[in-house]
């Protein structure tokens, strides 16, 4: 069965799904958050904070680019998801205090009281984001480690890096290269750079054991179809969104069924 993927486009469309871009490579982006949330293009997730630009979503953070430095002997910390600070912030309606959203591994900061600057500063992560957050970072610079920046050179990975948890995103990269961005279910293999979103790594025997021997490499839609817990997981407009491309690109080597199965999930 042929599949209309202009239909499926203006579907999406009409259901207010985000539109994912194609453009390759990374960008190191800094903007207004106060703006950007006022005009709808962030989005508070598990995993970060995301920014819509240019047709495409970035993940990142916030913070003050302005701080009471010398006051309280601290620079500002950065905000990963909506945590109980961010939600009063937010909760009070009144932009009173300017916040920089960002998915840099530093940035500049100034003294709200000299107007000193400090330049390109690692900052560490707000406590409260801390304590929901199902990662393991503790500043801009793991932040920054931990995003997938496409085209960019991947970080020199320790060879028992499997061995040694260091951190899953840097597994899960390692792990998708060593399986030739190639789905071990249906056998699509993906073009590398921004095209290695659609591969996921899947757990065989709980997220706690990352053995090479427990890990699975799939695409996004075998990766939904898994199981009944995966598809309630991949509900989301923005996993729909990310299939639909992923369809829309790949659809001729992939698993027919389960497009179906996809197409009738969103009808």
């Amino acid at each position: 069965m042929l599949y209309s993927f202009t239909e499926l486009s203006e579907y999406l469309d009409r259901r207010n799904y985000p539109k994912i871009s194609e453009t390759k490579g990374f960008k190191i982006l800094r903007t207004s958050f106060n703006d950007a949330y006022k005009e709808g293009k962030i989005e508070f997730r598990d995993d970060g904070v995301y920014l819509t630009h240019e047709d495409k979503e970035w993940r990142g953070y916030m913070f003050m680019p302005t701080y009471r430095i010398d006051k309280y002997d601290s620079f500002p910390r950065i905000h990963l998801v909506r945590c109980t600070v961010i939600d009063k912030f937010l909760n009070r309606g009144i932009f009173n205090q300017y916040y920089t959203w960002s998915n840099s591994n530093t940035n500049d900061v100034s003294d709200r009281d000299t107007y000193e600057e400090y330049k390109d500063q690692n900052l560490s992560v707000c406590s409260r984001c801390k304590e929901i957050m199902f990662e393991d970072i503790e500043d801009s610079e793991d932040f920054f480690e931990s995003l997938d920046k496409g085209e960019q050179q991947e970080t020199q990975i320790e060879v028992d890096i499997f061995g040694y948890q260091r951190g899953w995103n840097q597994i899960s990269k390692a792990f998708r290269k060593r399986k030739n961005y190639t789905c071990e279910d249906c056998g699509v293999e993906v073009e590398q750079g921004y095209d290695q979103r659609f591969l996921h790594v899947h757990h065989l025997k709980g997220k706690e054991d990352n053995q090479p021997e427990s890990l699975r490499c799939l695409c996004i839609l075998c990766h939904k179809y898994k199981d009944k817990n995966h598809e309630e997981n991949f509900s989301t407009a923005h996993s729909a969104s990310t299939i639909a491309a992923f369809i829309e690109k790949y659809g001729n080597k992939l698993n027919q069924t389960l497009i179906s199965k996809f197409f009738s999930s969103i009808k």
